[in-house]
């Protein structure tokens, strides 16, 4: 997702009215940009506070960069930090700073300096490996346990489930703090196809366009359901919401990637690259 995605930074055409409603109540960062212009980099600055060449995660996890990469058991992060002062720590989506599936068979593989999820600081965990798929995603792993594919879109199962970890798994009586990592939009970009018809002709005559456009009015709209959530559990007032995105825009190519259709506007650049755009993501508070 890039910084001109949304509509409070701008999009002419893309409707996101839940994020637009959490930005006209809280503070805007216009400046505000994310560690790496890759995603397992990134996400790994934001779990411990410090950057790429100090973490160790320079390029995304399961690539380039071998599949038994992770993020160092010697850092420190939020989730662990909290979890000693009293909260519980969830996660729901993309994890991406080590691979789960290969933490739970550490034995197998005879790498014992591979943490699990408990020791990354999180009491609850629903994740999946599989980062490109999005609808119908396989490998899904709720805190320890397999669960395999999730028929549907990423987003949608995402949503659902931190709904479902607020309201059944959540101990009212401590503070917590829940990680919603949502995969959309992401390559193969997809989304709902009521959603994506309403910008098909009206908005765009490009399928793949609307698709984009849709996948993020899709997210946007299991935002709101979180937020909602927050209200009917009487929460809203005294907790902290913070979205952003983990780098600019992607443009992967032709044909089945040819769904990559976020902007960085007003600033130029893409996911890889090292332009303000590249890692110029929205902030919100």
């Amino acid at each position: 997702m890039g910084y001109g995605d949304l509509g409070f930074t701008g999009h002419p055409k893309i409707k996101t009215p839940h994020l637009d409603k959490l930005a006209k109540g809280g503070a805007i960062f216009t400046h505000f940009y994310s560690p790496a212009q890759v995603c397992s980099p990134s996400r790994a600055a934001t779990m411990t506070g410090r950057m790429p060449h100090r973490h160790g995660i320079y390029s995304f996890i399961g690539g380039s960069s071998g599949n038994l990469t992770h993020l160092p058991k010697s850092e420190i992060t939020i989730p662990q930090l909290l979890r000693k002062n009293g909260y519980q720590t969830a996660i729901v989506g993309k994890w991406h700073n080590s691979l789960i599936e290969v933490q739970m068979q550490r034995d197998k593989t005879g790498n014992k300096d591979i943490p699990d999820m408990e020791h990354y600081g999180f009491d609850y965990w629903f994740c999946s490996d599989d980062n490109a798929k999005i609808r119908n995603k396989p490998g899904w792993i709720r805190s320890g346990k397999m669960e395999g594919t999730k028929n549907g879109l990423a987003a949608n199962i995402i949503g659902s489930e931190a709904v479902h970890w607020l309201i059944k798994e959540r101990n009212p009586d401590k503070p917590f703090i829940q990680f919603v990592h949502f995969y959309e939009p992401h390559w193969y970009v997809d989304a709902p196809e009521e959603i994506t018809r309403r910008y098909l002709g009206k908005t765009t005559q490009n399928k793949n366009e609307a698709i984009y456009f849709a996948s993020v009015t899709n997210s946007d709209a299991e935002i709101g359901k979180i937020h909602r959530t927050l209200k009917e559990l009487d929460l809203e007032k005294n907790t902290l919401i913070l979205f952003t995105s983990d780098h600019g825009p992607a443009k992967l190519g032709e044909g089945k990637r040819d769904r990559n259709y976020g902007t960085a506007t007003p600033y130029r650049g893409h996911k890889y690259g090292l332009w303000d755009g590249s890692i110029h993501t929205p902030g919100l508070a």
